[in-house]
């Protein structure tokens, strides 16, 4: 490799080659490389701080429980949240540790004012934990 670029670099001074098209060339690919790389190990997944956590997210990450996923993909939740919504009925927030991930379908941030229409919470302008379980179809639940 070092052949290769004392090659390239060859009668070049140092502003000349740093400006060169074949060393941004480089530098972008590099950095594409890098950007692959960094979505590769996060396992592909998708990167917002805001977003709902779907089913698949909590499998895929292998996760002790609802309050361990959500200390790892959202760290900053629990930090702004007020109250926790489990299926439409208010929990305390140790229920999360009790929470089988392998049960959730999702878990997603409720604004203040979508929580006093769906939960007829009193709010100004907090922020609450929605967890929907996984529905479990009829003929399974009745034998």
């Amino acid at each position: 490799m070092k052949q290769f670029f004392d090659h390239d670099l060859k009668g070049l001074s140092a502003p000349d080659w740093m400006t060169s098209s074949a060393t941004r060339l480089r530098a972008a690919t590099a950095l594409a490389a890098l950007v692959l790389a960094t979505a590769c190990a996060s396992g592909g997944t998708r990167i917002n701080a805001n977003g709902p956590l779907t089913s698949e997210d909590l499998i895929a990450g292998r996760f002790a429980d609802v309050s361990d996923a959500l200390r790892r993909l959202r760290p900053g939740w629990m930090n702004r949240v007020r109250g926790i919504f489990i299926d439409g009925h208010s929990v305390p927030f140790e229920s999360l540790d009790l929470e089988p991930i392998s049960g959730v379908a999702e878990i997603r941030l409720l604004q203040c004012d979508r929580a006093m229409i769906k939960y007829s919470v009193r709010c100004v302008s907090s922020t609450y934990l929605e967890i929907t379980r996984k529905r479990i179809p009829q003929a399974e639940a009745h034998p």
